[in-house]
């Protein structure tokens, strides 16, 4: 959801803001549609952002949409702070003067200052050293920025956009990761579902990632893809769409065998699932479950002591659509 710790900050919009559903975009997921109104009402505000999501659900494409929606002249500058050893951080991100250690043969700028009045983008942020931290601090508080070996501060306008698929709060906790600055990079907050929990992109998703071929996809391989539970999100799903491009120049449709090992298994006992209809509860439990978790999948599953694609199996069988009990 989108916090406001800041006096004066945005409304946080309601369902009542999204399109209605005669002109929304049947392709994507309302949950999705949710995380980008949010999206493009943060995108107006100069305010940090900070993205929370899993890995391989799209938070670097979200805060490409929010930069784009901005306004800021700049450019987007992307850092991912898990592939810079502890020592090369600082220079990363404020640049260095000639000399200021062994190898800097020339003066370098940084990409705060290469992100001069557009935004910069910290991927992985829970993964920067926390002897870097202050200086990250301080620069987002006053606007500044030292290089390293420098004797003078330099001026910066840059928005900054922070992504995590780690806990914050718990590496806070554990002393991992500073209070401070998770409370200044913290101000506005998305939280990203996960490609499990936007189950109806799944299908117009690997259509577009097989452009421009458009096969067919049999039946079989479309259910092992709903049924699939996509742990490392979108990208895993673009992953699978790419393996089998290499087979359509040959073929004009998309079979179960076709499809990699993983995706192959969650298709296992499929119709030994739907045919057995005494095995699903009463549709009137599913439904009330549902209401009463708020329309969650995983936990009414692990309440059941079923495997989720089970669970949507029945409601396949039943005619329920999980997603009208998720929590407004």
């Amino acid at each position: 959801m989108l916090s406001e710790l800041d006096r004066g900050a945005e409304r946080v919009p309601g369902l009542e803001d999204i399109e209605s559903p005669e002109t929304a975009d049947p392709k994507v997921s309302l949950a999705r549609a949710y995380v980008e109104l949010l999206a493009g009402k943060a995108a107006k505000s100069q305010r940090p952002v900070l993205i929370h999501g899993p890995t391989g659900s799209g938070k670097e494409n979200l805060a490409r949409r929010i930069h784009e929606q901005s306004g800021r002249k700049g450019p987007l500058v992307t850092l991912n702070a898990a592939t810079l050893p502890s020592e090369l951080v600082a220079s990363e991100l404020f640049g260095h003067v000639r000399g200021a250690f062994s190898n800097a043969a020339e003066a370098r700028k940084g990409l705060f200052a290469e992100a001069h009045g557009g935004t910069l983008f910290l991927d992985e942020i829970a993964e920067l050293p926390l002897e870097q931290q202050p200086a990250l601090l301080r620069a987002l508080q006053e606007r500044k920025i030292r290089p390293v070996g420098s004797d003078r501060e330099i001026d910066v306008d840059v928005r900054v956009i922070a992504a995590t698929h780690q806990d914050l709060e718990a590496l806070e906790k554990g002393g991992r990761f500073r209070a401070d600055l998770l409370a200044r990079i913290a101000v506005l907050r998305l939280e990203l579902p996960g490609l499990d929990q936007r189950r109806e992109e799944i299908l117009p998703l690997f259509r577009l990632f097989l452009l421009p071929s458009k096969p067919t996809i049999e039946l079989e391989a479309a259910e092992a893809l709903l049924l699939y539970d996509w742990p490392k999100n979108v990208r895993e799903l673009q992953q699978a769409a790419e393996s089998i491009r290499v087979f359509l120049g040959e073929v004009d449709r998309v079979r179960l065998s076709m499809l990699p090992p993983a995706v192959r298994r969650a298709a296992t006992g499929t119709s030994e699932g739907l045919a057995n209809a005494n095995a699903a509860p009463p549709k009137e439990d599913l439904e009330e479950a549902l209401r009463r978790l708020r329309g969650n999948v995983a936990a009414l599953a692990n309440e059941l002591g079923q495997h989720r694609n089970q669970l949507y199996r029945w409601f396949k069988l039943h005619d329920i659509d999980p997603l009208r009990y998720r929590s407004r």
